[in-house]
């Protein structure tokens, strides 16, 4: 579960990263690489006309792999930080929303299946804004005031190496920590450096 999940947000970002053209052209070689039979022999050129041909059924595999797409997106903005404001209507101001590191990672609760149901919207959202209600993220805390979840940033990445390590064995156990550390500073709740 630990490992699928950092391949979820690693995914999400690089997947992130490519234009829309890269997109489609990466959905289209996944719909061949998925239906081996209907393209077997074909060359280059008849199988994107096979594609073409059956657009409306590739579009359709694609929609279904958007859902998939999402949830690995919600995942990814839960563990990092979203780089911009939204703007909220029931309070009319611009709300930084947070996410919590190494905690979604180790909660099993957070997981594809939760984020692809249809409430996973409605949990997605609360979720990201529940954190700004925390004292040090509200628009009228002094910018130095600590973030209260700042403390367990350590502890909970120190329980999550812990248990990899236990389960699958050292090797995963360094994975999940240089996964950890090479995300540290896009986390907007830090580590609390005396508990480091």
């Amino acid at each position: 579960m630990v490992l699928s999940k950092i391949d979820m947000v690693r995914f999400a970002e690089d997947f992130d990263n490519l234009s829309q053209t890269q997109k489609s052209n990466f959905l289209d070689q996944a719909y061949i690489q998925q239906h081996p039979l209907d393209f077997q022999g074909l060359g280059e050129r008849a199988r994107k006309l096979m594609l073409d041909a059956d657009r409306a059924v590739v579009n359709a595999w694609k929609k279904q792999v958007g859902r998939v797409t999402t949830a690995r997106n919600r995942l990814r903005a839960l563990f990092l930080q979203v780089n911009n404001c939204v703007y909220v209507a029931i309070t009319f101001r611009l709300t930084w929303f947070i996410q919590y590191g190494a905690m979604v990672i180790l909660d099993p609760v957070w997981n594809t299946k939760t984020l692809l149901n249809h409430q996973g919207h409605e949990l997605h959202m609360v979720l990201m804004s529940l954190p700004s209600k925390l004292v040090g993220l509200r628009n009228t805390d002094p910018p130095d005031s600590p973030h209260p979840l700042a403390i367990l940033q350590p502890s909970v990445e120190h329980a999550l190496v812990c248990i990899v390590e236990a389960l699958a064995g050292i090797a995963a156990a360094t994975y999940v920590n240089e996964f950890l550390d090479e995300y540290a500073l896009q986390m907007r709740i830090p580590r609390d450096p005396r508990y480091d």
